[in-house]
């Protein structure tokens, strides 16, 4: 099996070109209304891209919702991959793992961005199995050739489990794994959401160093100033747990407002943690 695509670490001004060069030809095939460019804010982006060792592959990206998963799409639309569908595993409560969110906020996205979603439930016990069997059903539907994990290494001290399950996955569906924020540090992760303009919002945060207060936060510079002075200045290097969802971006053709939402603190086998209860949304088009 093929490893994943290497990450280069190249000039700024020749990082930003081949962002816009890619993210013309994917405006022009793909997203005719969108304009890429119009969502870039102040500042430097990281000079960091990925490049995968094929184009114009037909891949699904595994979809939690949230920051990580939602840039990997960015970065493999930039890089010329073909990407057919999201695909969400449910837990036995219906709803997304860690993230808690509901399937029809997932499905709220994938309209906003204009792809479909495949949802599927799976049982704990046989979790692997049953997400093969998702995938050979993608391969044998869509011709899926290679899956999109949001995964990262630097600063996850399960790096090495979350590389094996990836490449065990793949490696018994046939299909090429792809990790874009591999060896991608957390900060300058944060800055490309930033810099590429992704809304994202704080959904889950822990009850012992986030809490309450970040629930519901919009992660900006000052957000990430924050976050980095936590690290500097913290014994173990944790800021605190959190998870996200991203409502707009340049992937998406409809913004995701959440209309009411209310704090709900859970203790559950994923800690103690206050989670954002999203009553009603609705989906403004961008693009008239």
């Amino acid at each position: 099996m093929n490893n994943p695509g290497p990450v280069s670490r190249i000039q700024s001004s020749e990082a930003h070109a081949c962002f816009d060069r890619r993210g013309e030809l994917f405006k022009a095939e793909n997203h005719s209304s969108l304009n890429l460019n119009s969502y870039k804010q102040p500042g430097n982006c990281p000079d960091v891209y990925w490049q995968p060792n094929v184009i114009n592959q037909k891949v699904f990206v595994s979809w939690s919702g949230g920051k990580d998963c939602c840039l990997s799409y960015y970065l493999a639309m930039l890089a010329g991959l073909n990407i057919c569908c999201l695909l969400s595993v449910l837990d036995h409560t219906g709803k997304l793992g860690a993230h808690s969110l509901s399937p029809h906020i997932l499905d709220a996205q994938a309209e906003a961005i204009g792809i479909p979603l495949i949802k599927r439930q799976v049982q704990v016990s046989r979790y692997d199995s049953d997400y093969c069997r998702v995938v050979n059903h993608l391969k044998n539907q869509v011709d899926i050739e290679g899956g999109v994990f949001g995964d990262v290494s630097i600063g996850n001290e399960e790096a090495s489990l979350h590389e094996s399950w990836v490449k065990n996955i793949c490696h018994s569906t046939g299909i090429q794994a792809h990790l874009p924020l591999w060896n991608i540090n957390r900060e300058d992760i944060l800055k490309m959401l930033i810099y590429y303009g992704f809304e994202v919002l704080m959904i889950v945060t822990d009850d012992s160093k986030l809490g309450k207060e970040w629930l519901g936060k919009k992660l900006d510079l000052d957000v990430l100033a924050e976050l980095k002075n936590r690290f500097e200045k913290s014994e173990d290097g944790r800021v605190g747990y959190y998870h996200t969802l991203v409502v707009d971006g340049p992937i998406f053709q409809k913004r995701l407002n959440l209309e009411k939402v209310s704090a709900v603190f859970r203790r559950d086998e994923w800690g103690s943690n206050w989670y954002l209860d999203i009553e009603d949304y609705s989906l403004v088009s961008k693009y008239q």
